[in-house]
């Protein structure tokens, strides 16, 4: 009898553990999305800033004043957001040792 109860308690922990990681895997999952979405958002926003910032540095050449404007703070920031999203980077492709390069 003392079996059957310590099987129980093992099949009832197991079943715990199981739901709290089912759970967790789906707390983290959409953790991962939300950061996924967010990176996307700032991607969108960094490019949409430095096209405006593009567009008004034009503006100031063309009406000769660009001696008289200072976008360095404007562009710093621009590139304080560059730095938040992270750069796409091509996965290398492993060279085998066992492959002929021919």
């Amino acid at each position: 009898m003392l079996i059957l109860f310590f099987q129980a308690a093992i099949l009832l922990t197991l079943a715990f553990i199981l739901f709290t990681l089912t759970n967790n895997g789906r707390s983290l999952m959409s953790l991962q999305e939300t950061v996924d979405q967010l990176t996307e958002k700032l991607a969108i926003a960094y490019g949409e800033i430095v096209t405006e910032i593009g567009k008004l540095e034009a503006q100031v050449d063309a009406a000769g004043v660009a001696e008289q404007v200072d976008f360095s703070a404007l562009q710093k920031a621009a590139d304080m957001l560059d730095g938040i999203v992270p750069d796409e980077v091509e996965p290398e492709i492993a060279k085998r040792d066992d492959v002929d390069d021919k």
